[in-house]
């Protein structure tokens, strides 16, 4: 039979159509039920989209079996969405498809169909109740299979092949939201959907993703590029169960960023890549999840978005057998980072912490009772705290999370909630949440920087760190020690050795140390001596040896302090004054007593008492010393103490005369020059010998800077500088003079091995004289 230029019209109640057929050709027809051989030749427009088909029809009755070969151009979908309307709210989209096809349908309604070939669908929307898909392009190249059964109200499709997307956009209602710019897979799909609510989403295969965005309960995601290998199953067992999602697989992202805003936390991760194994079920109560996996990642950054500051800053991390068995239990085998910043304002340069390299073993979370690693080491640490002129120190202000109504309750408001408040109490004891850390150690030459701005001169401070332990950390068991042992340097010469334990978890914290401090530099102490005694420190080297015991609200030290060459000059009338009066005598004649042949001083000053009654102060301290010195006569008492943010450095001070009746030959510079020549290295080589002969001998190294060091153009060589410097100018030279002084010192213990505590360096001075010559004077 053929057909030529015939149109048919076709009205259901799900569907309108018109079929235009323009050469139709039928062999074999049977009418009889059973298998036959029909073939279909087809040449036709279904509406205005165009069809060429090859079809054999291999039963007829007592259901339809057909397949064979489809050209389809320009398929509007939305011409169809009736007959899906008990499984899609919405079907929109053009088709053009060139492949295979089958299709059977009983007389129930059942339908079986499936497709082989090419596909491009433009301005797709497909969705129901439980997703939503769009898209501005999908090119498919695969399998493609639909089927539904009315028996049991459920309809399959299924889809194995090549996808690729432009603009897609997905939706699964209180679940997920995504889309993005351009979309490939390959793999298979699986979608089955019941009446009774039920719905299974399978993917399985690979997937390469840009431009993408997405929404979780509580987090919005996005990143420019995503690559991703394994499956994704999504279930939901009725209308209102929990819904399931399992993934298996590899993922790579790059410029990612995760928004967490009732935290207030934004996560941004230059790269990332994982192998996951998980189960996520979210339900109306709660969200749980479980699985595995190891991450690799660089390029991390978490800020506080309502603070803005950056909390945590990283440039790698390998984070190595993640096991979750739900979001309260984690364990990690390993974890390596790299290059760590933490703490950081927006308009600050710098972290306040940063680390090279992290390794930390072991790590367990468990949401009731805590966190417990085995081991923390970090290397090369540096650290800046910076306390500002009104006391407060930068790291708590901006690590201080105030109450969240940011209102004081009045009293009827309290009052009925301590009854409920009691009942949690009473549940939840024993169950504190806590820290367990079995040793950390910081190693590497790290260094911790602290400024002072509460006095003046601004006081600066470093601390470099060769090695430190702190192990059997556990804030459930307060009353076990928590053991320190620290190995570094103060300002790269003095060094500084604390071990002992800390109970910090304590309700009255308690400390048992011992601290040894050697070789430290009193003209660094000058900005808290000033303040304290009205006097500078010009030079002068202290060695501090104490032990410290507090506890239960106690105190017990026992101090020794040992001060060498110590030279003072008044910079305060006023606090001279006061410190007279206080003491009963002049400073300078009390400290005179206090000096031995040497000129060194040595005091044993102990400590004891209730904290909150004990003043540790400058003032209390040096009253102390000195009340031993004018009753004990020649015995060598003096100690002064200041306190920068919890830690206490004790130093000593003397006023006189010039340490000692020899002065040496003063090393000569050239105007502006630092470097040593020939010539005065040839000087500090016979110095240098003389020190190794006479191991008793100690040297004050003090520079002198002159008019003639600062970079001043002149007119002709009789030209002379008469003008006035500004204190910028000194300032200037006198940093060139603690260039020269460091210069010397350096070589001496460089050369000659010498001990750098025998080496004692003075604030370099200013000579404004007429004819003063640049030079650094060395005193024994």
């Amino acid at each position: 039979m053929t057909l030529d230029k015939c149109v048919f019209h076709y009205k259901s109640p799900k569907l309108t159509t018109t079929l235009f057929l323009d050469d139709v050709t039928l062999q074999n027809l049977s009418t009889k039920p059973g298998d036959q051989s029909a073939k279909i030749e087809l040449k036709a427009r279904l509406n205005k989209s165009g069809i060429n088909a090859t079809i054999h029809l291999d039963q007829l009755m007592p259901e339809v079996k057909a397949g064979g070969d489809i050209s389809v151009q320009k398929i509007d979908l939305n011409e169809f969405a009736g007959l899906t309307t008990d499984l899609l709210d919405k079907l929109a989209g053009l088709i053009d498809l060139s492949g295979k096809f089958s299709v059977s349908a009983s007389q129930g309604s059942d339908i079986d169909a499936s497709y082989t070939g090419n596909t491009i669908i433009s301005s797709t929307i497909v969705s129901s109740k439980d997703f939503a898909v769009a898209s501005t392009e999908l090119k498919w190249d695969g399998n493609l299979s639909f089927k539904t059964q009315s028996d049991s109200s459920q309809q399959t499709i299924k889809l194995d092949g090549e996808l690729a997307g432009s603009e897609l956009a997905v939706s699964l209602p209180d679940a997920l939201d995504a889309k993005g710019s351009k979309l490939y897979w390959q793999g298979a799909m699986g979608f089955n959907s019941q009446s009774t609510g039920a719905m299974v989403l399978n993917l399985d295969g690979k997937m390469d993703a840009n431009g993408y965005a997405a929404q979780l309960p509580g987090i919005d995601a996005s990143g420019s590029e995503a690559n991703w290998q394994g499956k994704v199953d999504y279930t939901k067992t009725g209308t209102s169960a929990p819904q399931e999602i399992q993934v298996a697989g590899k993922l790579n992202a790059k410029q990612l960023s995760l928004a967490l805003a009732e935290q207030n936390l934004s996560i941004q991760q230059q790269a990332i890549s994982l192998n996951p194994v998980l189960s996520l079920q979210i339900s109306d109560e709660k969200t749980g999840l479980s699985g595995t996996t190891n991450v690799q990642a660089s390029g991390t950054l978490i800020k506080d978005t309502a603070k803005a500051l950056t909390l945590l800053a990283i440039n790698k991390l390998d984070v190595n057998g993640v096991k979750a068995e739900s979001l309260d239990q984690v364990k990690i085998n390993g974890i390596t980072i790299k290059e760590t910043g933490l703490i950081q304002k927006q308009d600050s340069k710098q972290p306040t912490f940063a680390i090279d390299e992290t390794t930390i073993t072991d790590f367990n979370y468990d949401g009731n009772q805590g966190l417990a690693i085995q081991g923390v080491a970090l290397g090369k640490l540096t650290g800046s705290f910076v306390r500002e002129e009104d006391g407060s120190i930068d790291v708590s202000n901006v690590m201080h999370t105030p109450d969240s109504t940011g209102k004081e309750t009045d009293e009827t408001t309290k009052q009925p909630a301590k009854e409920p408040q009691a009942e949690t109490e009473k549940e939840t004891a024993g169950k504190e949440f806590g820290i367990n850390i079995r040793e950390i150690t910081v190693e590497d030459s790290s260094t911790i920087r602290f400024t002072d701005k509460t006095v003046s001169p601004t006081f600066k401070s470093e601390l470099n760190i060769a090695s430190l332990k702190i192990t059997d950390i556990d804030s459930n068991k307060p009353d076990q020690p928590i053991a320190i042992n620290l190995d570094g340097k103060l300002n790269n010469y003095a060094s500084l050795v604390i071990k002992g334990s800390v109970k910090p978890f304590k309700e009255q914290p308690g400390i048992d140390l011992k601290i040894d401090l050697d070789n430290q530099n009193m003209v660094n102490l000058s900005p808290y001596v000033i303040a304290s005694t009205g006097y500078l420190v010009r030079s002068g080297q202290l060695d501090v040896n104490s032990k410290i015991v507090i506890n239960d609200g106690n105190i017990d030290a026992k101090n020794t302090f040992f001060v060498k060459k110590l030279k003072l000059e008044e910079a305060d009338t006023t606090v001279v004054k006061e410190n007279a009066g206080s003491i009963g005598m002049p400073l300078d004649k009390a400290l005179g007593m206090l000096r031995d042949k040497n000129d060194n001083i040595k005091l044993e000053v102990p400590i004891t008492g209730k904290l909150d009654e004990v003043e540790i102060g400058t003032g209390q301290i040096i009253n102390t010393a000195l009340k031993k010195a004018t009753t004990a006569g020649m015995k060598t008492y003096l100690l002064y103490a200041f306190q920068p943010y919890g830690a206490m450095i004790i130093a000593g001070q003397a006023v006189g005369k010039r340490a000692g009746k020899i002065t040496l030959d003063p090393v000569i510079y050239e105007a502006g020059e630092s470097d040593l020549t020939s010539k005065q290295k040839d000087y500090l080589n016979k110095l240098g010998k003389v020190m190794q002969d006479r191991p008793k001998i100690d040297v004050q190294i003090c520079a002198f800077s002159t008019a003639a060091d600062l970079s001043i153009r002149k007119e002709s060589a009789e030209e002379k500088y008469t003008g006035e410097l500004s204190q910028s100018q000194i300032n200037k030279s006198l940093e060139l003079g603690q260039v020269r002084q460091k210069a010397i010192k350096d070589f001496l213990i460089s050369k000659f091995k010498i001990n750098d505590g025998r080496l004692i360096l003075c604030a370099p001075e200013y000579d404004k004289s007429k004819d003063a010559k640049p030079r650094v004077e060395l005193l024994i």
